[in-house]
């Protein structure tokens, strides 16, 4: 029925009580998924139910909303479409800078935005583990990971001591400010900029080093290196 999608773009809502729906575009080479409406308990089994009976002949996969990158999800993914040449995981756009400062902390506890050193040790132990398991992709040539290399506290230190600066009554909500993150904040460029551009460097250059096929390696940043406050 559906053998003439070449290309589909929808969210995992979608699928919710047809989660074999995907199966039926036998020839879909691209593939583009919004998972807002999962959260960390959930992602795991959406993605392993909407991936099982899936075509492998994808080329090119981008998730976005994810509450999480990991292992995991990487081993699914690089077990199933062994031709990937391009693979773009993302959950930063869960992080609410549209609202209040309510809003952006709290949507920063909803996604594992920065999983250094909570989930990943060093940025050594996260490169090796991604690595290792997406090493069956050898068509890869495009690798974009929306999470921020970046400690985990750099935003908790950004909204804890920077934001508070112009928070006038955390109580009602009401804030002289629209909220921002920690790239537009001058002491936490001061402070991380550096450090984290040296960090996103070497993630890029391991991991085109460990994957012979890969051309371009990409990482959301707080600190891209065109940025200044």
């Amino acid at each position: 029925m559906f053998i003439w999608v070449r290309t589909l773009s929808a969210s995992t809502t979608v699928f919710r009580y047809k989660m074999d729906g995907l199966s039926l575009f036998t020839s879909l080479r691209v593939l583009e998924l919004d998972f807002s409406g999962d959260g960390l308990s959930t992602q795991s089994s959406r993605a392993t139910l909407l991936f099982k009976d899936m075509t492998a002949g994808l080329v090119q996969i981008k998730l976005t909303h994810l509450p999480r990158i990991d292992s995991a999800l990487l081993s699914l993914i690089a077990s199933r479409f062994p031709s990937l040449a391009t693979l773009e995981l993302s959950c930063v756009e869960r992080l609410d800078e549209h609202c209040c400062w309510l809003c952006f902390e709290e949507s920063s506890t909803c996604c594992l935005h920065s999983p250094i050193p909570g989930v990943y040790a060093t940025i050594d132990t996260l490169v090796a583990t991604f690595c290792k398991v997406l090493k069956p992709l050898e068509r890869l040539e495009t690798l974009f990971l929306g999470i921020f290399l970046s400690d985990a506290d750099v935003l908790a230190r950004h909204l804890e001591r920077c934001a508070a600066v112009i928070m006038a009554s955390p109580r009602t909500g009401y804030y002289p400010a629209p909220p921002f993150g920690p790239n537009e904040c001058s002491v936490c460029c001061a402070e991380h900029a550096v450090a984290t551009r040296s960090r996103e460097f070497r993630a890029k250059a391991a991991i085109a080093a460990a994957l012979p096929s890969m051309q371009r390696v990409g990482f959301s940043s707080w600190f891209p290196p065109d940025s200044e406050v």
